[in-house]
């Protein structure tokens, strides 16, 4: 199917080949689209393509797509995180903090950073252990605390347009999917400020419940085997509305 956005991507890429199987994933997808592929080893070589635009974008890591952002004169996206139409779905408390309020206190929560990939969220059990996972973070570090639940599966949903492409297993239980009704129900209620495509984390806990884990952009995002010609639909349907650009076809992609 044409691609009704991109005509051509730079893709990250090192010795010759794309960098990490996120990037091969989105090299191959080009390619099933008929996309000019670019390629690019270094962030700072971001600064010297002449022909970025809302339909020539970046495939890479995080950082790379902010740079490509930036030499186009556009902001870099604000984290989704914990969107306010979804919070009937995240099944615990969430609240903003500071590393601080963790180290300092006993209790058993889990904590995860503002900043995007600063570190991993995980279980904050007060011990050696959880403080060496934060060591060379400042204690007025920005963080997301929240209620630890015993999750014995998560999966991503991956969407576009409004349309579910899939829906994928990520850690833990296989047999253990999210409900259906729960995902689709959270996907309406996140559409009237959504972006064009993203993604929505989701865990089954012990007793069953379906509960929001995160949501996610998709500018730059692990794809846990969707299929490459939906990834690389998500990743240039995201850049052409991040750079600007009108007009984007909303149409349905099957196919693939």
């Amino acid at each position: 199917m044409p691609n009704p956005t991109a005509t051509k991507f730079y893709v990250r890429h090192r010795e010759g080949y794309a960098e990490t199987e996120i990037q091969d994933f989105a090299r191959r997808g080009f390619w099933l689209m008929g996309v000019e592929l670019g390629t690019y080893e270094w962030i700072d070589d971001i600064d010297a393509m002449e022909d970025l635009g809302p339909t020539v974008g970046v495939a890479g890591y995080i950082g790379d797509v902010f740079r490509g952002l930036k030499k186009l004169g556009r902001p870099a996206p604000e984290p989704l995180d914990y969107p306010e139409p979804l919070t009937e779905f995240l099944g615990r408390r969430v609240w903003s903090g500071t590393l601080d309020e963790v180290t300092r206190s006993h209790t058993r929560v889990f904590v995860k950073p503002v900043e995007q990939k600063a570190f991993t969220g995980f279980v904050w059990e007060n011990d050696h252990v959880s403080r060496m996972r934060v060591i060379a973070h400042h204690g007025h570090t920005p963080v997301f605390i929240s209620e630890p639940l015993v999750i014995v599966s998560e999966y991503r949903s991956f969407i576009l347009h409004g349309e579910i492409l899939g829906c994928r297993l990520y850690k833990g239980d296989w047999s253990k999917a999210p409900s259906r009704a729960v995902v689709e129900s959270a996907v309406e209620a996140m559409l009237p400020i959504a972006p064009v495509a993203f993604c929505l984390d989701w865990g089954v806990t012990d007793g069953g419940r379906t509960i929001l884990v995160e949501a996610n952009d998709s500018f730059a995002f692990g794809h846990y085997g969707l299929h490459p010609g939906y990834v690389a639909h998500m990743l240039s349907a995201r850049w052409f509305e991040l750079c600007g650009g009108v007009g984007a076809s909303t149409e349905k992609i099957g196919g693939y």
